[in-house]
């Protein structure tokens, strides 16, 4: 709108002086002269034309311009025409460059919110990642937190003579007791192992990284 307003306003200051100085050109230069007189003879019958079918009168021959009134008109309308194209010309231009600026404006909105999206989905899948390694990890801890506590039983029995307790198991001795225990913790530990290596492998398959380059991404993740 504003640059309308300012298109407006350049074609009504400049219109006057060019078309002052293509009056000026006329009268040094026949050929020029002669365009603008025809220019002139033109407008006035297609506005003659125009001006009786709109008022309903009957269509009769239009009088052409005497030289000067013709040659006035003429020099006038092409200054105002040269004046609009220009304007025009600019106005389209301008119309044209903000089109395309709000164009790429959308276009870094929309790679935005796509790069956003994507860290998104990589941050759940890394805290899916982390979560499941805790999961690993206290699976681990409880095995070893029972290893400790047979180990410390299993020192304050030493100095003991071989009797059944009340947490032996039937038909065995402390020792024996112990090292069955030891043996199912053993195993609780390996499948502890187990099942964060099988984690570890296929959140590493769904991130498209191999297994050394996730175990950075998440010492990375952890540190930051």
């Amino acid at each position: 709108m504003a640059t309308t307003k300012i298109a407006a306003l350049m074609i009504r200051t400049l219109a006057k002086p060019l078309a002052n100085s293509l009056k000026t050109s006329a009268a040094n230069n026949p050929t020029w002269k002669r365009f603008c007189i025809s220019v002139a003879q033109g407008y006035h019958t297609i506005e003659e034309t125009l001006k009786m079918r709109f008022l309903g009168y009957k269509l009769e021959t239009i009088r052409p311009l005497n030289e000067a009134r013709a040659v006035e008109l003429g020099t006038s309308f092409l200054a105002e025409f040269f004046i609009f194209a220009v304007a025009g010309t600019v106005v389209v231009e301008e119309t044209i460059r903000s089109s395309l600026k709000t164009s790429a404006r959308n276009a870094d909105i929309d790679n935005s919110i796509a790069t956003l999206k994507s860290q998104q989905v990589q941050d759940t899948e890394e805290l899916q990642l982390l979560t499941e390694r805790v999961q690993g990890l206290e699976m681990e801890n409880d095995a070893l937190r029972d290893a400790a506590k047979i180990m410390l039983d299993m020192v304050l029995l030493k100095g003991v003579d071989k009797q059944r307790s009340w947490w032996l198991l039937p038909g065995l001795n402390a020792e024996e007791t112990v090292f069955k225990e030891l043996e199912r913790l053993g195993s609780r530990l390996e499948s502890a192992a187990e099942f964060a290596d099988r984690r570890k492998r296929r959140v590493a398959a769904e991130c498209g990284l191999n297994e050394i380059e996730l175990v950075k991404s998440i010492e990375g993740t952890v540190l930051s």
